[in-house]
C-alpha cells in the first residue's frame, strides 16, 4: 500500500528537525547490543544506516524470540519513549554497523504551528510505523504457516520414501516371480499351439503383442453389427468386436478366422491376457522404483517417450475399472519428449481413475470420458474430460492440496497419492496442469514441453 504524501512530508520534517544534530549521533557494531530488554531507555532511536534485531524474551531463561527488523528510516524504542514509563520492551542488537539519531524525554519540542506536543507531532508517524510493523508481522506469521506445512508434507514423503525403500527387495522379488511365470506360460503356449494347432499361433501372437486396442464403446458398438451379420449370440459377437473393432480388421482376419472363430478368439485372449500381465509387472516394477524417489525432488527423465503410449498404457491398467464407461480416444500425432514414463502414466491413472469413481459413484446415465491429444509449436496438450457432475467451485483449489481427498480410499491401482503429486509431476516436467469444471463437463488438461 502507497504511503500517503502527507505523512512523507510529516516525517521528513520530524527528521529534518529532530534527527539531525550532531550531538544526538551513535554508532554500533554488528552484534553490539544497544539496548537489554527492561532497561531503562530515555531515547527515541531513528535508523540512520544498516539493521537492528529487536526481540523478546517471554520467560527468564527462555530463548529470547525475533519480533521485528528495524531498517534505515524506521524508529526504536517506540513503546518505551511514548507510553513515559521508559523501559525497553525490546533486546535490540545491531545486525550490521548501525549508526543511529536519537532525542530524549528533555528534547525541545519544535513547533510546526499545528500541534501542541511532541507525542502529538509524532503520532501520525508513529500510527503509519505501527501499522506496517503488524503488516509485516502477519505476513511472517502466515510465511512461517506455510513453511511448516511445506516441511511437514516433505517429511510425510521423506518417511514414505524410506518405507518403501525398506520393502522394495521383497516387492522386486515377488514381480521378478511374476515376470518368470509369465514369460515361461508364453513360452510353452506359443510352442504347444506351434506343434499341435499351428493356425491358431498366429491369433495368439497377435493378442500378446498388441493386446486390445479397441474401447468398451468400440466393443458394443460393433458387436451389435457382427450379432447381426455373422448370426452369432451377442456374448460370441462382443468377444470378436474385442480383436476386430472395426469390419476391415474383420475382413483382414480373414477366412480362417471366421471358420475357427472361438478356438481363434481363445488364443488371442490369451495372448492378451498375457500381453496385460507384462504390462501390469513392468508398471508394478517402475512403480516400486517411483515410489522410492518420492523423497527426492529429480525425477529419471529419458528421450524418446511417447505421450500416446504412456495413455494406452494407463487405459491397459485401469480396463477392468473403466469397462462400464464409454471411453472415446482422439490420439493426435505426437513428437517423442523429454519424460520419465512411469510418472506420466501416474499422471493418467490417477485423473482417469477419478473421473471413472465420480461417474460410477454418481450413477450417471451414459457415462462417458474423453482422452484427446494434440501437438503443437512448442508444447503437446492432453485433456481427459468427463460427463460427470463436476468439482464444486469450493473445492476446485483444494484438491491439489496435499493428503486432501473427499474419497474414504485411496486409488486401488498405482500409486494412489492424489491430484498434488500429479501436479507436482507436471510441473517438474515443465508443464502445466489446468481444470475446469462445471456439472457435466470437467475437462483436466495437461501441457508438456516439446
Amino acid at each position: 500500500m502507497p504511503v500517503p504524501k502527507w505523512q512523507i512530508e510529516q516525517f521528513s520534517w520530524l527528521k529534518e528537525t529532530y534527527f539531525t544534530h550532531p550531538d544526538r549521533r551513535i554508532h554500533i557494531k554488528a552484534n553490539e547490543i544497544l539496548l537489554h530488554q527492561w532497561q531503562r531507555n530515555e531515547r527515541l532511536f531513528l535508523v540512520i544506516e544498516g539493521e537492528a534485531s529487536c526481540s523478546h524474551q517471554m520467560e527468564p531463561g527462555e530463548e529470547y524470540l525475533h519480533i521485528l527488523t528495524a531498517r534505515q528510516d524506521e524508529f526504536i524504542g517506540v513503546q518505551s519513549f511514548f507510553s513515559g514509563n521508559y523501559k525497553s520492551f525490546y533486546k535490540v542488537t545491531a545486525k550490521t554497523h548501525c549508526t543511529l539519531a536519537f532525542i530524549d524525554k528533555d528534547t525541545p519540542m519544535f513547533s510546526d504551528g499545528k500541534t501542541l506536543s511532541l507525542v502529538e507531532q509524532f503520532a501520525p508517524v508513529m500510527a503509519s510505523e505501527l501499522s506496517a510493523r503488524h503488516i509485516r508481522a502477519a505476513l511472517a506469521v502466515k510465511e512461517m504457516n506455510e513453511t511448516q506445512k511445506r516441511l511437514a508434507h516433505a517429511e510425510q514423503i521423506a518417511t514414505l520414501g524410506k518405507m518403501a525403500a525398506g520393502i522394495a527387495h521383497e516387492l522386486n522379488n515377488a514381480i521378478g516371480v511374476l515376470k518368470q511365470g509369465r514369460n515361461r506360460t508364453s513360452e510353452y503356449v506359443s510352442e504347444h499351439l506351434l506343434q499341435t494347432e499351428s493356425h491358431l499361433s498366429q491369433y495368439f501372437q497377435l493378442g500378446e503383442e498388441q493386446g486390445q486396442k479397441a474401447t468398451a464403446s468400440d466393443v458394443r458398438k460393433t458387436a451389435k453389427d457382427y450379432e447381426k451379420d455373422l448370426k452369432v449370440d451377442r456374448n460370441l459377437a462382443r468377444r470378436i468386436a474385442a480383436i476386430a473393432p472395426q469390419k476391415s480388421d474383420l475382413k483382414m482376419l480373414g477366412e480362417k478366422f471366421l471358420n475357427h472363430k472361438e478356438q481363434a478368439i481363445e488364443a488371442w485372449e490369451l495372448g492378451r491376457t498375457l500381453h496385460d500381465m507384462r504390462i501390469a509387472a513392468e508398471h508394478a516394477s517402475n512403480i516400486v522404483r517411483s515410489v522410492k524417489q518420492l523423497g527426492r525432488e529429480v525425477s529419471e527423465k529419458h528421450a524418446g517417450v511417447q505421450v500416446n503410449d504412456t495413455l494406452s498404457q494407463a487405459l491397459t491398467l485401469l480396463k477392468r475399472e473403466i469397462r462400464l464407461v464409454d471411453v472415446h480416444l482422439s490420439f493426435g500425432n505426437l513428437p517423442e519428449i523429454f519424460a520419465d514414463e512411469t510418472e506420466l502414466i501416474q499422471v493418467w491413472i490417477n485423473i482417469i481413475k477419478n473421473a471413472q469413481e465420480a461417474l460410477i459413484n454418481s450413477q450417471v446415465e451414459n457415462a462417458e470420458i474423453s482422452i484427446l491429444t494434440r501437438s503443437y509449436r512448442h508444447h503437446l496438450t492432453v485433456v481427459i474430460s468427463d460427463n460427470g457432475p463436476g468439482v464444486p467451485e469450493e473445492l476446485q483449489k483444494k484438491i491439489f492440496e496435499p493428503d486432501f481427498t473427499t474419497k474414504k480410499t485411496g486409488l486401488s491401482f498405482g500409486l494412489g497419492l492424489g491430484l498434488s503429486i500429479v501436479q507436482r509431476i507436471v510441473v517438474n516436467h515443465g508443464g502445466e496442469l489446468l481444470l475446469n469444471s462445471q456439472p457435466g463437463n470437467t475437462k483436466f488438461k495437461i501441457r508438456l514441453p516439446i
